[in-house]
């Protein structure tokens, strides 16, 4: 707007008082005027002229002199306020597309669509959010030194809903779970519900609590679960781990490919060519069949049979049938501990190990010792320092043999060497024990229960009716496992899985 009245020139004031133009008051220049008076004239206007403001008027008074036409030119020019940025919230957890964009751009590799998923897991103390304060601006001045406020920055916020709190200015996760947040929420919560199947629009899954599927998970697919999982229909071709229970409540289909596991129990409606392992017990409705089966607890199929495949139950078998009428080969193994197995694989080489060496230790000062009374002070010295090396190694060696040699012991003391079959057991079956087992060559009929027992200081393993208590003697023979020669190559005799007293 114009604020002058002069002939030859005129000042216009910008609407927001921070610019203070100076142009030529007509088409051109009918006289002169000195930069002097166009300064007087503008300060007695109550602006206030910079150095850039004087050198710009004197131009324009210098253009006027020469007769030219000068441009519109910045006579006085104030200071902008600089707003307050509002505060904004920072985001301290990975997305899983955001986690496999880092892991693609280091690798080089094209992410698998298995690995793409929307779910966002997160533990227990993990910082979520941080709540990053405004920044602070600064007040402007007008072309009349007048201040011009700054505008205040909003803080940042955010609730907060069940599993998390704020300490601070950052939010952190009370509990492990799926982080849910909305531009204004933010909560965890410990069990993840999926509504449908386990397919490319839910991707592999790793949390940190409970997970329910309502529908199937299909072949290829990853689950591991910190808790319980529970399927609702049907695990196909599959890795299922949870470190507490695994239920499938319609089953598993393995297509020799699916592998299940739990830290703790498995219960399904059936099982069939899969891997399967659990910390304890595994309870199965119908049938187990071609599965490769370990469990440290007791196996048990309530209505239908074991075929097939390899099973190893530490505490005891249960099942209606045993094999089938085919004479499907299948392999029961109770009373055995994969943990004991890897132990004396681990401790074994090191004992041998330990006790080479004592050997010779003792090969090198055994010269020494007979001829004691001809050594000097210092090979006696290096004589006692290698019969003290020598015992060391071996109280090494038998610390080692005498932890294998407990853990012998607890899987005899806790091991449930028993079969029952309630239906009937199959030819093709072969039945382990510990050191011996059977060949099954003609039907059983149930219901049975089939134990390891010492008839005439000879170990057997015997089929006993449990309605009449006749007794069966099967055809038995010493177990082709090479862990029993090594313990007992290690710390001599070991107690028989027969010697252990029968439970009432």
């Amino acid at each position: 707007m114009p604020v002058t009245a002069n002939k030859l020139f005129r000042i216009n004031v910008s609407n927001d008082k921070l610019t203070a133009t100076l142009s030529l008051n007509g088409d051109a220049p009918t006289s002169t005027v000195s930069a002097e008076q166009i300064e007087k004239e503008i300060a007695d206007l109550g602006i206030c002229i910079d150095k850039q403001g004087k050198k710009n008027i004197a131009k324009f008074a210098a253009e006027l002199e020469q007769q030219k036409v000068p441009e519109v030119t910045i006579a006085a020019q104030g200071v902008p306020p600089k707003h307050d940025q509002d505060g904004r919230i920072e985001k301290l957890y990975e997305s899983p597309s955001e986690e496999s964009e880092e892991s693609d751009a280091s690798d080089n590799k094209t992410q698998s669509h298995y690995d793409r998923s929307n779910i966002i897991s997160v533990k227990k103390d993990q910082q979520l959010l941080r709540l990053i304060p405004p920044v602070d601006g600064a007040d402007g001045t007008d072309i009349y030194g007048k201040t011009i406020a700054h505008k205040l920055g909003r803080e940042a916020q955010m609730k907060t809903g069940p599993g998390v709190e704020q300490k601070g200015d950052v939010i952190i996760a009370v509990m492990s779970g799926k982080l849910e947040c909305t531009d204004e929420k933010i909560w965890v919560v410990d069990k993840l519900e999926i509504p449908g199947d386990v397919d490319f629009s839910v991707g592999n899954v790793n949390f940190g609590g409970e997970i329910e599927i309502r529908k199937n998970v299909l072949d290829l697919f990853k689950m591991h679960s910190k808790s319980s999982i529970t399927v609702h229909g049907i695990i196909e071709a599959a890795e299922i781990h949870a470190e507490k229970d695994l239920n499938s409540l319609g089953g598993v289909a393995g297509k020799e490919k699916g592998e299940i596991s739990a830290g703790q129990n498995i219960n399904a409606k059936y099982i069939t060519n899969a891997r399967v392992r659990a910390g304890q017990d595994i309870k199965v409705y119908t049938e187990i069949v071609n599965c490769d089966l370990a469990c440290k607890g007791s196996l048990t199929i309530e209505k239908g049979p074991l075929v097939g495949g390899h099973a190893l139950a530490f505490k005891g078998v249960k099942v209606k049938q045993l094999g089938s009428e085919a004479d499907v080969k299948t392999l029961v193994e109770v009373g055995i501990d994969e943990d004991l197995r890897l132990k004396c694989d681990k401790l074994t080489p090191e004992i041998q190990l330990l006790r080479r060496k004592a050997g010779k230790v003792r090969q090198v000062v055994e010269p020494l010792l007979q001829n004691q009374k001809y050594l000097n002070s210092e090979q006696k010295e290096k004589a006692t320092e290698l019969i003290y090396l020598a015992s060391e190694l071996d109280e090494q060696a038998e610390s080692l043999t005498e932890e294998l040699r407990c853990e012998y012991q607890k899987t005899i003391d806790e091991a449930v060497f028993e079969i029952e079959v309630t239906d009937t057991l199959y030819t093709g079956v072969t039945i382990r024990f510990p050191r011996i087992e059977a060949f099954i060559t003609s039907p059983l009929a149930g219901p049975l229960k089939i134990v390891p027992r010492k008839i005439e200081h000879t170990l057997q393993i015997l089929a006993i009716d449990k309605n009449s208590g006749s007794k069966h003697t099967l055809i038995a023979g010493v177990t082709n496992d090479p862990m029993w020669d090594t313990l007992e190559k290690l710390f001599g005799p070991l107690p028989d899985p027969a010697d252990k007293p029968e439970e009432k």
